[in-house]
């Protein structure tokens, strides 16, 4: 299949794509080594196509290295816009895989090294005057060999025409990483709401740089999610979009009661000068811009010490010794230690949407030993049965024994699948469908700010100790970020 460029340049199609995803399918084009054509599942919207063709006349392909740029439009025989021609970017690994892996997938210094590469791409697109819009851990990938970094999905940047003003919006958002003055300007409405005028900027596009940055340094930790201290659950915690709007970031002293994630790094590894341009860009207007961060971050890449102990370590300089190796102690000793004894969980009245286990069925070992006693009486006539060659008898004690022997295992039987149905419990309502829309995510479920269930699925039951009031909270777990996508108030008496 062939499609031509706005200008009428041929683009044979290779037969099968070599990617599919839910706005469009890749498909490599012959001759054209490096280069793939993206071809939209339906009709291409008359602004979506206006916008790929500004893009192609905006910058040229080659001149926007990092980014899957249009380098022309794909046009069926009617003329109408049906896909883009773009770089194709092989061997590259999204940030969202990076950014919790270990030293020994990826250590600090490549870590810097990426962020300052990172600001580069940003700083790319804002040089031209544009902005990129929804900024997430998915939008990016990473070159490993290199540390290039590259952006995916520019034809959702947020542009603006230079002839006449006209925009060209971004549609949607990424949870946890938009800034908290477009949660202000949305109000409850959605993008399509509100003038594209007031919605991204150049200083929304810092906000989640800066996420991104500190996720990077921080081994995948995001600025707004913590754990509460004990007693301040109800009052301290919340999701960390909640929290980005209300700017409460353990991590800067900003969330009374709530402290960093427990296998988090501290904010001290960073010199105070990459401290003070986070707490900056996460809890003021005054962003820094992507040059300022890749001073920063070029500062602290040349001054970066290598462990003495272990060469993959590497630490900033204003520290007196390596943290990682500290962190790698402290996990040890933390796994030696021998776990405190649990309190048994009382008995609460089951609640709709979330299951609490009763007490457990007891005494089923004393039936067994009554049952086969009884049984047991029988065997001294045995012989004597046999003896007698007394078939009928014969079979009437084998009958006796086998009930004897049958009725605690049915009787145990109904008392574990007791237990089985009481654990598939399904939850209803709005946790259902939080579950069916990612049903391969990482869940966990938390009550009153405490993490009480790792990863937990459909039908799993939690046990609320004791009457009270509960806030119990379904999240999303991603490079050690939480995400609420359900909630349940609920009372036991």
């Amino acid at each position: 299949m062939t499609y031509f460029g706005k200008n009428g340049t041929a683009y044979p199609l290779e037969a099968s794509p070599v990617n599919q995803g839910g706005e469009g399918a890749i498909y490599r084009i012959k001759g054209m080594p490096g280069m793939v054509a993206k071809l939209y599942h339906g009709p291409v919207p008359a602004q979506r196509a206006e916008k790929l063709t500004y893009m192609t006349e905006l910058a040229d392909a080659d001149r926007v290295r990092f980014h899957s740029w249009p380098k022309d439009v794909l046009k069926d025989d009617s003329g109408n816009v049906v896909g883009l021609v773009m770089r194709y970017l092989s061997g590259v690994t999204e940030f969202s895989e990076l950014l919790s892996a270990d030293s020994d997938q990826l250590t600090w210094r490549q870590r810097v090294h990426i962020a300052v590469n990172l600001c580069d791409v940003v700083g790319e697109i804002h040089q031209m005057g544009q902005c990129i819009g929804d900024i997430n851990e998915r939008n990016f990938a990473v070159d490993m060999k290199t540390g290039y970094v590259y952006s995916f999905d520019t034809d959702s940047y947020h542009l603006r025409r230079r002839d006449n003003g006209r925009y060209y919006p971004c549609c949607g958002w990424t949870p946890g990483f938009h800034a908290p003055e477009l949660e202000q300007r949305l109000n409850g409405r959605s993008l399509s709401q509100i003038s594209p005028a007031e919605s991204f900027t150049q200083n929304t596009d810092r906000f989640g740089l800066a996420i991104l940055i500190f996720q990077l340094l921080m081994n995948g930790f995001h600025p707004f999610t913590g754990r509460a201290e004990a007693g301040k659950a109800s009052e301290a915690w919340a999701g960390r979009d909640e929290n980005s709007l209300l700017g409460k970031s353990p991590y800067f002293g900003t969330a009374p009661g709530l402290k960093t994630p427990a296998a988090s790094p501290e904010l001290n590894i960073l010199p105070f000068e990459i401290r003070d341009a986070l707490r900056r860009a996460l809890l003021t207007e005054g962003r820094p811009d992507p040059a300022e961060w890749q001073r920063l971050l070029r500062s602290l890449e040349q001054s970066l010490r290598a462990c003495a102990d272990r060469p993959r370590h590497f630490f900033s300089a204003h520290l007196t010794a390596c943290p990682w190796c500290a962190a790698q102690k402290q996990a040890v000793y933390q796994r030696r230690k021998k776990p405190a004894p649990q309190p048994a969980p009382q008995t609460a009245s089951p609640l709709k949407g979330i299951a609490v286990p009763t007490k457990k069925q007891g005494g089923s070992w004393l039936l067994w030993v009554v049952l086969v006693a009884i049984a047991s009486s029988a065997l001294p006539n045995m012989a004597e049965t046999l003896s007698k060659a007394d078939f009928s008898e014969f079979l009437g004690y084998l009958i006796v024994c086998g009930v004897c022997a049958l009725i605690p295992a049915v009787l145990l039987a109904k008392v574990r699948s007791r237990r089985f149905r009481l654990t598939q419990t399904q939850p209803s309502g709005d946790w259902i469908a939080a579950w069916k829309e990612k049903p391969d995510q990482h869940y966990a479920l938390a009550v009153n700010g405490a993490w009480v269930k790792d990863r937990t699925r459909p039908g799993d039951r939690l046990a609320l100790n004791g009457a009270g009031d509960y806030r119990v909270q379904l999240c999303v777990i991603c490079a050690g970020s939480a995400v609420c996508v359900a909630e349940k108030n609920v009372s036991v008496p």
